[in-house]
């Protein structure tokens, strides 16, 4: 008898101890996306220091699978060092790749460094440290929300349950969104010189990049650290395959240093740089027009809808820009180093809404004979024609363009700023404008008057 009860033992040591996986009620992947990471403090030390890429997994321990992971872009960046706490993170999870688990009874949270290969992957054996992993949870523990690290007496992870979002917008509203102002703390990783940099609104419920903005929308004049760039009126624009008609959840913003592709392609974390990111905002919040700081303070930005900018700035009546005229026109920089009689550049100037990105008047008559770098032309007197057609009057700022035209059109026609040549662009409201000459960025130089 006691030789049986020693083999039942072993059988039982054999099989595992603790409570039956089927008695445990399993919860969906779905269900443990809706918890946040609020807060996180672990103590092991990293190899990488000062470019720790800190991720946390939610590992199926049934199957030793990493079902859901938070990095960079889910509000993990913040992140970076040891022995400190982390608070205010609402960092969100999402599904990693090249698993069908739909739910799971038994998990683990296992904070890692990364070197390579970064969420939605899977964890590997290679490229990463665990720097902490809390004991093997059941649904049941979510219920304290505050998850202890093993082998760390400090080490904890704070949950928080994500509420329903406020926002009945679609995504089709966030046109109707522009960046009224940045200030970069820390701006490139000090790998390149010239950053691209592009902010991208994200969808933390399906985890879908819903719209960004970039060199084409005004970002390439974003380049130095320390400075205040207000009044830019840059517009966010759909990302490619984007259903406008997508309801708006919780949103985060991010700001990506680009170094393959560019909006409106959505960024990859794999080849690109994740700067910064915001907390959970909706859409509500956002176009309010507040401050708001991006973690670790690399940034602080304000964005707003147009209702936001029509209570600082007047109508303008289209009429007043059919009075204008281009007096004088300094080229610096802005054409080519050629002999131009053979080039034929079509010079054009062009004054655009802001908000709408319409064409409100454009000048090309008396500025065909426009056509060598660093000379200053004077008396023009090249009249604008009206263009507008929209049924609101136009208010506020005003895209001051110089373009030479490459598709094939002309004055009245818009231009399309995708395939002619901006030569040079400045932001400026109408009062602005008639104040006297307007110096561009590249210190090229046009005076308007009546």
């Amino acid at each position: 008898m006691k030789q049986l009860f020693l083999a039942f033992c072993a059988l039982i040591i054999l099989v595992g101890c603790g409570r039956d996986q089927a008695e445990i009620e399993p919860v969906s992947l779905e269900e443990l996306r809706s918890y946040d990471i609020q807060s996180l403090l672990f103590e092991e030390n990293l190899e990488e220091s000062g470019t720790a890429e800190i991720e946390v997994h939610i590992v199926d321990t049934t199957t030793n699978k990493s079902v859901l992971c938070s990095g960079q872009e889910h509000g993990t960046q913040i992140v970076q060092r040891p022995a400190t706490t982390y608070d205010d993170i609402d960092a969100n999870f999402i599904q990693t790749t090249g698993h069908q688990i739909t739910e799971v009874r038994e998990f683990k949270f296992v904070v890692v460094e990364r070197d390579s290969r970064h969420c939605p992957q899977a964890l590997g054996e290679y490229g990463m440290k665990t720097l902490g992993e809390t004991e093997i949870l059941t649904p049941e523990d979510l219920g304290t929300l505050e998850l202890k690290l093993k082998k760390q007496n400090e080490g904890h992870i704070f949950l928080k349950k994500r509420d329903a979002s406020p926002s009945t917008a679609k995504v089709s509203d966030l046109a109707n969104l522009r960046l009224k102002y940045v200030r970069f703390q820390n701006l490139t990783s000090g790998e390149v010189s010239q950053p691209e940099v592009e902010i991208h609104l994200i969808d933390v419920q399906t985890n879908t990049i819903l719209a960004c903005m970039g060199d084409e929308q005004g970002m390439d004049g974003i380049d130095e650290e320390l400075v205040d760039y207000d009044n830019l009126f840059f517009s966010f624009v759909p990302t490619e395959g984007v259903d406008s008609n997508l309801n708006l959840g919780w949103l985060r913003v991010v700001f990506v240093e680009r170094d393959d592709g560019r909006c409106p392609l959505p960024f990859n974390v794999h080849d690109d740089r994740v700067m910064s990111s915001s907390r959970l905002i909706d859409y509500d919040t956002l176009k309010k027009g507040e401050t708001l700081s991006l973690s670790q303070n690399v940034a602080q930005f304000q964005i707003a809808d147009l209702s936001f900018f029509e209570q600082l700035f007047s109508l303008i009546p289209p009429a007043s820009f059919g009075s204008l005229k281009v007096i004088s026109l300094r080229p610096l920089g802005i054409l080519p180093e050629l002999p131009l009689e053979f080039l034929d550049p079509e010079i054009e100037v062009h004054l655009i809404d802001a908000f709408t990105q319409k064409t409100i008047a454009c000048a090309v008559n008396g500025l065909q004979g426009v056509d060598q770098n660093d000379r200053l032309y004077e008396g023009l007197s090249a009249p604008f024609e009206v263009t507008w057609q929209e049924a609101k009057d136009p208010f506020g700022p005003i895209r001051v363009v110089i373009v030479d035209r490459d598709d094939g059109k002309t004055c009245p026609t818009s231009t399309d700023l995708t395939h002619d040549d901006i030569a040079a662009e400045k932001t400026l409201t109408y009062e602005e404008m008639l104040q006297g000459t307007i110096t561009f960025p590249n210190s090229s130089e046009l005076l308007l008057g009546f």
